[in-house]
């Protein structure tokens, strides 16, 4: 009777594992949760869409993102706004929910903030087949590799213009720090941007290895206690993982002997493995997000490369937006001198923004390269 349970077991989870291919392959959502941000869609439970409460705290992660502060700084400011988590949420929005609820609604943590930014759904885009399990026999979940996701991107509007820089719109609600409505000529937006990758593209063409040692320097000393944090709390967690496993084994020898009841070991089990799931995801977390830091000099180098493709920069293209630049960002104008004066920041591909301090540099060096 065992081996025919079995078998039906096992036959059961080979359908379900087709089905669950089928539907993965056609594009269809194969988790049960939707991301944060994301509900399911009430007239059809296949799609989804937005929630516009958490909506607005995944925009203001990654506006903080885009101005330059990383995933700890994030959930820190997230905590000081009283912001719940997105555990603390889904449970007040009676959801389905995957971690237990934290000692705090608003504990945030840079391993939460990393899983929102690296998420390819908040783009429209879908992806499956991020998890397998090994067998139907064991409940926990492991992660693929990126080469083996299948991902279903959203198809963008093509432009009715042939600019190269494309207009995003922010309107703000009073009170609120979020950006207002004001405008800039597009003529003028091109020509400052041109003229500063024409400046940029200069200094690492005279200067790359003190570009490269300058810029890496400040990455280093910027996440040099952040990662320090990091890895303290990632041996922590391996610790504690070791520590369950020697407690499961513990359990079990106690139910084995009769000291605790099968009952009751099934309740332990049940609690430690879930700690253990819980904690195998936050190890992963932090391994990413350090593997991640530390590759930052990769990440200065290989815009190097890519500034070296334009020795001679004369327009805006796209290709050369796409390959250099992540954002620009226009700010209020501001009109005390009685001149308009308006300030726009640029946010580089794998850089971010250069320090001013940086920028002032680079152009010092430049006018003295041009009075000789």
């Amino acid at each position: 009777m065992n081996i025919i349970n079995e078998y039906y077991v096992k036959d059961g989870s080979k359908k379900v594992r087709a089905s669950l291919k089928l539907k993965g392959e056609s594009g269809e959502h194969l988790t049960t949760i939707p991301p944060y941000g994301y509900v399911k869609d009430p007239d059809s439970p296949k799609k989804w869409v937005v929630d516009p409460e958490a909506a607005e705290v995944v925009k203001r992660i990654f506006a903080l993102c885009m101005d330059g502060y990383g995933p700890t700084q994030i959930a820190r400011i997230l905590k000081t706004e009283q912001v719940v988590t997105p555990t603390v949420y889904r449970d007040r929005q009676n959801q389905k929910i995957r971690n237990a609820l934290p000692a705090g609604p608003y504990d945030w943590n840079g391993s939460s903030v990393s899983g929102i930014l690296e998420r390819i759904e908040y783009c429209g885009h879908t992806a499956n087949f991020r998890t397998h399990r090994q067998s139907y026999k064991i409940k926990k979940t492991i992660d693929n590799p990126p080469e083996q996701w299948m991902i279903f991107k959203t198809r963008r509007k093509p432009s009715s213009t042939k600019k190269p820089l494309n207009a995003c719109r922010s309107f703000a609600k009073k009170g609120t720090d979020y950006c207002g409505t004001h405008f800039i000529r597009a003529a003028v937006l091109e020509e400052g941007v041109l003229l500063y990758l024409q400046r940029l593209l200069w200094y690492i063409s005279e200067y790359e290895d003190l570009f490269r040692e300058k810029l890496g320097a400040r990455c280093k000393e910027e996440n040099k206690k952040e990662l320090t944090a990091k890895r303290r709390q990632l041996t922590q967690s391996q610790r504690r993982i070791d520590e369950i496993d020697r407690l499961f084994k513990r359990i079990y020898e106690d139910m084995v002997s009769g000291k605790i009841t099968e009952s009751r070991f099934d309740k332990l089990s049940e609690d430690y493995e879930a700690e253990q799931t819980e904690i195998a995801e936050k190890i992963e977390a932090l391994e990413a997000e350090i593997s991640q830091q530390e590759e930052n000099a990769d990440s200065i180098d290989e815009f190097i490369r890519r500034a070296k493709k334009y020795p001679v920069l004369t327009e805006l293209t796209p290709t050369v937006l796409n390959d250099l630049v992540n954002r620009v960002y226009v700010c209020a104008p501001d009109k005390s001198s009685g001149h308009r004066v308006q300030e726009v920041r640029i946010s580089l591909n794998l850089i971010g923004f250069l320090p001013e301090s940086f920028i002032a540099e680079m152009l010092n060096y430049q006018s003295k390269e041009r009075t000789t």
